[in-house]
């Protein structure tokens, strides 16, 4: 179910706080409200903000990959892919 409080402000702010975590990130989210969208600012930052979020772990797991997939149909496209990332 939607909700437009999701993420709130704040939430948001921390999650691109470079005191908080230095260094670039990629920020996912799931079928953002359009309300969301209006009230704040920068959210169109989301390297994605609608699908199914899949994680595609390589052998031995020392890296990963972030497949978005279209979740309107049962067809489950893939839409974007991230990555990849190093593992930690």
């Amino acid at each position: 179910m939607w909700d437009s409080g999701h993420p709130t402000a704040r939430v948001w702010s921390r999650l691109q706080s470079q005191r908080i975590s230095p260094g670039p990130r990629e920020v996912f989210a799931t079928d953002l409200h359009p309300g969301t969208r209006v009230v704040i600012s920068g959210i169109e930052k989301l390297a994605s903000d609608r699908g199914h979020i899949v994680l595609r772990v390589s052998p031995g797991g020392g890296e990963y990959r972030v497949v978005i997939v279209d979740d309107s149909s049962e067809s489950h496209r893939v839409t974007k892919v991230f990555g990849p990332y190093q593992s930690r």
